[in-house]
């Protein structure tokens, strides 16, 4: 793994962005969200603004989903390997996210790489919702991670690893595509414009 990847791993949904993974699995669901969701309460800063009750479910999917990602980062295991419960993204997310989160770790655990520390917070609003949307309902949110934290990768051997220049330091601002599959909200998409450094 390159140091770019590295530098820009610190900011996990982001990070995800520069591997590329394929799929044969689409969602294809017609139900429509519910109001509530069984995804487990969250906190996330959300940019002073009310988030509609309707669509709340879908921005704790995207918090649940970084959460347990990072989570699995710590710890991160081979290709097709299950997570315990406090680091199972795949519950929160569908392909070709999936997928790319699966081979992201695969890469960290065989070069026994994994992150310490606090991870940055996610800040997240709502930029589009389409809950009448076909095949799937489709929640739309930007997220410009905070930048207080230690969140670093180490080797095996406990050292950190150098972060490489980048043409702007993070967060990037984080696009991500939510849908509603199978009675509930996941990941599907995410891009980040790392041309510049996002602010809150």
């Amino acid at each position: 793994m390159s140091a770019r990847v590295i530098s820009v791993l610190r900011y996990p949904v982001a990070g995800m962005l520069l591997l590329t993974g394929c799929s044969t699995s689409q969602p294809q669901d017609t139900g429509s969200p519910s109001v509530r969701s069984s995804v487990p309460s969250t906190t996330a800063t959300s940019r002073s603004e009310t988030i509609d009750t309707r669509v709340q479910p879908a921005v704790d999917a995207y918090v649940a989903f970084t959460t347990a990602s990072n989570n699995a980062s710590r710890n991160p295991l081979p290709f097709n390997s299950s997570y315990p419960p406090g680091a199972d993204y795949k519950k929160f997310s569908f392909d070709p996210m999936r997928v790319q989160n699966d081979t992201y770790l695969a890469n960290l655990a065989s070069q026994k790489i994994s992150f310490r520390g606090t991870p940055p917070t996610p800040r997240v609003h709502v930029t589009s919702v389409q809950l009448d949307a076909k095949p799937y309902p489709t929640v739309m949110l930007a997220d410009c991670q905070t930048t207080d934290s230690d969140w670093q990768a180490y080797d095996q051997a406990g050292h950190q690893l150098p972060a490489a220049p980048a043409s702007a330091p993070p967060p990037y601002l984080i696009s991500a595509k939510m849908i509603y599959y199978k009675g509930h909200w996941g990941l599907q998409e995410t891009t980040a414009d790392t041309s510049h450094t996002c602010t809150g």
